[in-house]
């Protein structure tokens, strides 16, 4: 999803071009709370059960009983600042401006950030 501040306006559109802002004001409330005149954010919105499980469908109709979280936004690139297209700027920029942009902000629960992969045994075989 995409999300952008430009004054007042606020947006935020789905990969496929649907417009979610009035879906999930809560989260367009925080976008508008940003303290730049203009944003543009590459994000995913999440919404968990109990099990934390990540339920993407809940966002289509958002059921009351089993929804252990408010919808979340994830934060991953910064695509746009007050103006100027950021896409030009190194990755590592980016993800600064992005952190210090998103700093305080609860409603985004936090930004993504590089994860390094662990170690799997999954498929390994043991000789002995």
């Amino acid at each position: 999803m995409v999300a952008s501040k430009v004054g007042g306006s606020v947006q935020l559109i789905s990969r496929q071009g649907k417009d979610f802002t009035h879906r999930l004001p809560e989260l367009a409330k925080a976008i508008s709370a940003l303290g730049a005149e203009s944003a543009t954010l590459d994000t995913e919105v999440a919404v968990f059960d109990r099990q934390l499980i990540s339920r993407f469908e809940w966002l289509r109709g958002r059921p009351e009983g089993d929804v252990a979280t408010p919808p979340m936004l994830m934060a991953f690139d910064l695509l746009e600042l007050d103006g100027e297209d950021q896409r030009k700027r190194p990755l590592r920029e980016r993800r600064q401006a992005l952190e210090h942009l998103l700093k305080g902000e609860r409603a985004m629960r936090g930004w993504s950030r590089r994860i390094r992969p662990r170690p799997t045994w999954a498929g390994a075989r043991l000789s002995g």
